[in-house]
């Protein structure tokens, strides 16, 4: 996601939902050294934000708390 200047302010990655997101967040983030702040990592049954401090994940199945959480990590990006 680049702002009008076009400078890059984030970064997203979808993938299909046969695929291993934690494998792949592994992978992208520690191994191949993609950015680790403001990057999301998504498919269809999981969402994977990381913010360079923490890594958060919000699956289809989790709670309402879970889903406040996400929305307090929207409100710091």
């Amino acid at each position: 996601m680049f702002d009008e200047s076009k400078i890059p302010r984030g970064y997203w990655e979808a993938k299909r939902d046969s695929i291993n997101l934690d494998k792949v967040v592994q992978e992208k983030l520690y191994e191949k050294g993609y950015p680790q702040d403001n990057i999301v990592f998504q498919k269809p049954s999981k969402l994977t934000v990381s913010d360079i401090s923490s890594v958060y994940n919000l699956s289809s199945d989790d709670d309402m708390a879970e889903v406040s959480k996400l929305e307090a990590l929207r409100q710091k990006i």
